[in-house]
Order: structure tokens, then sequence, then C-alpha cells
């Protein structure tokens, strides 16, 4: 592993530092000209370079004399990264990392690293170990080509190695370039053929930035403004987390810590119900439709048993949790896993979180098939009413009826009523009406004298999710209720000048360990101090949270404000919908 000042002394990369490049299908994340994590052939799918989580496999390509790259930066306006190196002598190596798309066609299942020397001249160091199976199946290359057990096969090309075809288990390649010189190195495990040349590599670069930079074309970003560049690099991020099949991963990594050392690991790879309609749901408000209607699609064909909060990226319903004692984990932080005990939770949101995606993106044409999902969800949240359940943030503690929980059966509720009448179905839109108001009440009437929403109606422990009630327009932003529940989490579950989202000593989410600042509960708070007409607070945090964004653009899930460190899976939907969210309602706030 190619080690730098943003490596920690164990040699890992810093979480931070990471940067991230997608078709959707999968992704890459690099730093220092080295790509640390990749998974084949879906992002939810195993790893052939696992260095990230201290297993084998890794890809180097740039200057490795131990000198830092003078540069990384995201190609504008798209997802790609582009390294620069500057040597002593004068020379200057750009190395481009893209996985490429093709407009009009999407993934080419092609990974493409374009080298270039600027100046001078320069010597490119390539290594490529890739190892299949989260590192357990060494890649045999046989002219270039290696299969793995299960019928994976990728192909490599290049104009690096100085013999036409590769053999064996690991390349290290060294050729020198002069200035206006070229070069390139793919990989790739599709029906595409990787590129045969330099100017085909170059090509694909090229048709890869006008993909991403025509897709934002569509939407409705208010670039002009000062938040412009956070709002287009989390549309990239988020759209980069859609999977074809309309499924949206909830983040690109599995296992990453949420404190050091720590054994808070999870896989999140995978499309819960939650995390994707919000996803959705802000792409939409930055004028992306498409994400909200595949995902309605990807709902909608579902088997119709009970709806489950989370699926595999192209709708397994089986998530069956492994450890893989083989790895060590981040900095040592094990166990490390591959899917989610959580799959089979009972989580009481889920019914309202769908229903919301459908009622804010799907109500000017609702098909006939999305109605029936509609009726679906509503009779789910229906018998749901009254039971406990793990909660927003799926504890593995005892079994509670969280509020938030609570108030998303009311959304349910009172958004199927909205469809209903909409559709015209008058009767079915006054029973729901007439449930979504018993849970209102139930709601309300759990509330302590001093007006403040709690995790759980009796219980003292306060949760950041209950920042949603005045975001779910369950009450407006005025009541004296939501002003006192504001002011309390801000106060109570402060964390070094960021938010937790509970205490964890208290809460009992049935886990040993700390966490620390969770992001996307700092951007809700960032919005409910909008919704309370505290814009001077609401701007203030903005600006505090999106100061630890990684130098290439990225949240991972929590923050560690005395140190700046990313913990958490990354890069994390929820953060970057949550800056999504919060930057557009301060735009508008000011707007208004």
């Amino acid at each position: 592993m190619f080690k730098s000042p943003q490596h920690t002394r164990s040699g890992f990369p810093r979480i931070e530092a990471l940067g991230y490049v997608s078709d959707g299908e999968t992704c890459l994340l690099a730093e220092g000209g080295d790509i640390h994590w990749m998974c084949l052939r879906e992002m939810d799918g195993p790893s052939v370079f696992s260095g990230l989580l201290g297993g084998k496999g890794h890809f180097f390509v740039g200057i490795n004399d131990g000198a830092r790259p003078a540069e990384e930066q995201n190609v504008p306006r798209s997802l790609g990264i582009e390294t620069t190196w500057r040597t002593p002598e004068g020379g200057c190596l750009v190395v481009t990392d893209v996985l490429a798309m093709v407009p009009g066609a999407g993934a080419r299942q092609t990974l493409v690293r374009l080298v270039r020397c600027t100046q001078g001249k320069v010597q490119v160091t390539a290594d490529l170990e890739m190892v299949f199976d989260y590192g357990r199946e060494p890649a045999e290359w046989k002219q270039s080509v290696a299969r793995s057990r299960d019928g994976l096969e990728v192909r490599l090309a290049t104009d690096l190695l100085r013999r036409r075809s590769f053999d064996g288990d690991q390349l290290k390649e060294r050729r020198t370039l002069h200035a206006g010189e070229g070069a390139f190195i793919s990989l790739a495990w599709g029906d595409y053929a990787p590129p045969q040349n330099y100017l085909e590599a170059k090509l694909l670069v090229k048709e890869t930035a006008e993909y991403w930079r025509a897709w934002l074309d569509s939407g409705e970003i208010p670039e002009e403004h000062e938040f412009g560049n956070h709002l287009v690099r989390s549309a990239l991020v988020l759209r980069g987390l859609c999977n074809p099949s309309g499924a949206i991963a909830a983040a690109a990594t599995t296992s990453l810590p949420e404190d050091p050392g720590g054994v808070r690991n999870w896989d999140y790879r995978f499309f819960w119900g939650r995390d994707g309609a919000m996803t959705a749901m802000a792409l939409f408000r930055l004028g992306f439709r498409e994400p909200a209607d595949r995902l309605v699609r990807f709902l909608a064909g579902l088997p119709e048993a009970d709806v489950q909060i989370m699926y595999g990226l192209r709708g397994q319903t089986r998530l069956v949790e492994e450890t893989l004692s083989h790895l060590t984990g981040y900095e040592g932080a094990a166990p490390v896993h591959i899917g989610n005990g959580a799959y089979n939770q009972v989580q009481n949101d889920i019914w309202g979180q769908l229903l919301e995606l459908i009622w804010q993106t799907q109500q000017d044409r609702l098909t006939a098939r999305t109605w029936q999902l509609v009726v679906r969800l509503v009779q789910g949240a229906i018998k749901a009413s009254g039971e406990p359940d793990r909660g927003i943030w799926e504890v593995r503690g005892v079994p509670r009826r969280f509020t938030s929980s609570e108030l998303y059966l009311w959304v349910a509720l009172d958004r199927g009523s909205k469809i209903a009448k909409a559709r015209g179905a008058d009767e079915q839109a006054r029973d729901w009406a007439k449930a979504a108001q018993e849970i209102y009440k139930e709601i309300l009437a759990g509330v302590g004298s001093d007006g403040i929403f709690t995790a759980a109606p009796g219980d003292p422990e306060l949760d950041a999710s209950c920042l949603l009630i005045p975001l779910l327009g369950f009450l407006p932003g005025n009541d004296w209720r939501v002003r006192a529940t504001v002011r309390a989490i801000a106060r109570k579950l402060e964390f070094k000048g960021l938010l937790l989202r509970y205490d964890a000593k208290k809460f009992g989410d049935g886990l040993p360990g700390e966490e620390m600042a969770f992001v996307i509960t700092a951007f809700w708070l960032v919005r409910t101090y909008v919704a309370i007409g505290d814009h001077e607070s609401a701007e203030a945090l903005y600006r505090k949270v999106t100061g630890y964004i990684g130098r290439l653009g990225l949240l991972a899930e929590e923050i560690d404000p005395d140190t700046g460190r990313h913990w958490g899976n990354t890069p994390q939907a929820f953060s970057h919908l949550g800056l999504v969210d919060a930057a557009l309602d301060l735009i508008e706030a000011e707007r208004s």
C-alpha cells in the first residue's frame, strides 16, 4: 500500500481523504493514486480491492518515490478523480480515473486510468494486485484475463506494459513518459471490450465527463449560489449510489467503524427503504425525477409479501450477516461484516418513508400499479400501528414505540389519504385520514408538560429524529412544543459543536462503544432552525458542518469535530441528502 501523510500511523488512508468514483453499478474509493476499495460486479458484491479493510488488493498508478501528489481533485462537475504529481526535476504527471459512462447507454463496466505527462519527464509506476471474494481468492492472470470461481471475468488492457499480455498474480510495471506523451491502463468486466489504445481510453474519459455534465444540466441546481458547489458534488455522490435497478445504496462501503477501533461496523451497501426514499426526494428537489421514478417502479416490482426495510441492490430479500475474520478491519476495527442482520427487523417508519416518497414525487402521474403499492403500504401501516419496533436507528436493544416511528405511521396514513383523495377514492381517503388523526392525538398525548418530544412517550432520553416533527408537517415551526424540542435537542445532544443522534450510554441501543457526531442530525437541526425562524443559527451550523467535508467532497456517516476525522461508511447517502435538504431550505428562506 502506498503510504502518505494522508494515511494514519497504521498505514490506512484517512476516511475524509478518500475520493469516490461511481457508475451506479459499482464504485471505487481511492487516495493518492491508489484504489483501496472496489467491488464487482455490483457495489454490494465481493470486493476485488480490500485494502481499506486491512485485506489484500489495491491498484496504484502514479509516481511511487515517496512523494505526495501535488494535487488531488474531482473532475469538475463529474464523477472522476484527477491526481497530479510534480517532480523536483520539473516533471508533471496527471492520472485521471473514471468508471466509464457512455452518453445514452450508461455504465460500460470499465475502469479507465488515463496517464499524461504534461511537462518534463516522469517515471510512471503501475502496481496492480487484484484479489477476488474480499481478498480470499487470488486473481490468476492468463494473457491479461482473470476469472473468479463464481464466473466473474476481468480483462486488462494497457500500453504501460512492455509486453503485450500479462500473466501472473501481481503486476508491477514502470515506464518513462516525456512531455506530451500519454498511456492508459484499464479493467473491464462486462460485455464491453476495454479500450485498445490511448485514444480510445481518452475518448471514454471525455464521454464520461460529458455524461455527468449532461445529467447535471438536466436538473435545477442553483449552481450560482455560494452553496452551489456543495449541491453539485452531493448530487453526483447521491446519483452514484443509484443502481440501474432503481434501488439506491445507503453507502458505498462496509464496516468502516463508527468510532476508532470500535465494533459498530455495518454493511451499508444495500437499499434501505428509508435512506433510498430520502435520497430520491432530495434529488427530486434538485430537479432530477428519474431516481424517484425508478425507485417507485423497483418497489412496485418487489414480492408482495411483507415489505422489508432493506433489500439487495437487485432486490435480494436475504442479506444474512457474515463476519469476515480474515480481514483485520479499518485500523484494526473488527468485526468486518458483509450482509446486514437488520434486514428482517421491524422498523415502522418504513411505511411513511415510502408513502412520503410517492406523495412528493408521483402525485401528478400516479399509475394503477403505484396505486396498488400505496394500498399495500397503507395497509401495512395500519397493521403496524401501536406495535413496538426497532426505530429509525434500528437499535439492537429492546423494541419500543419510538416517537419517530409513530410519526411516520401518521405520515403513512396522512399521505395515503391525500393520495386516495386525489385519485377519487373518497371512502379510503376518509378512513385513512381518520386513522391518521387517531395516531396524531396519541403522539401529542405522549408529550410531557414541558412540551419536549422524547425518544418514546414516557422515556427521558432525547432522540434527534424528533427534529423531523416540523419537517414532516406534523406541527408547524412556530408551535411551542417544536421550539422546546429543538432547543432541548440542540443543548443536550450537542457534541463538540455538532450533534449526536442520541446518547448511546442512556439510549439502550444494545451495543457497546460510543459514537461521534452524526452528520444528518446536524443538517436536520439546520432545517428545524429554519423552520422556527432562527436563520442565524441555521446558517452558522450549516457552515460548521460543511467545513468538515473531505477535500474530495465526501461526507461519511459521523465526524469527530476535535480532529476533523470521518467515521462510519462513506460516502453516506444520509449525510449528503441531509446537506442537499439543508442547503435548499436555507436558500429558499433567503429568497422568501
